[in-house]
């Protein structure tokens, strides 16, 4: 929940994501730009309701996507991950972890 009555967090006071993903200060400028559209356009709270409605889904898949980085960063072996894919070529790297900007 990123807001509850009449206070809202954004950023990394609503959700700190891993750093897997880099998206600290997009994520940050992001709540804040999706938080002055929604209080320029309705009451108050529920300004703030719609806010953390659209902003939550979008957090989780941030977070998602960094925990699956994350576990194809960090191998068990040295030469795959966990899941058992090769490191060895950026091409498949980029093909498997990449994903596209809402």
């Amino acid at each position: 929940v990123f807001a509850k009555g009449r206070v809202a967090l954004c950023g990394d006071a609503a959700c700190v994501a891993r750093p897997h993903v880099g998206m600290g200060v997009t994520k940050a400028a992001d709540d804040a730009l999706a938080l002055a559209a929604h209080v320029a356009k309705a009451p108050l709270v529920e300004a703030l309701k719609a806010y953390s409605d659209e902003r939550v889904p979008k957090s989780r898949r941030a977070h998602e996507q960094a925990r699956r980085l994350g576990s194809y960063i960090f191998d068990t072996d040295g030469d795959e991950n966990r899941d058992g894919r090769s490191h060895a070529k950026i091409d498949t790297i980029m093909r498997e972890t990449a994903a596209p900007v809402d």
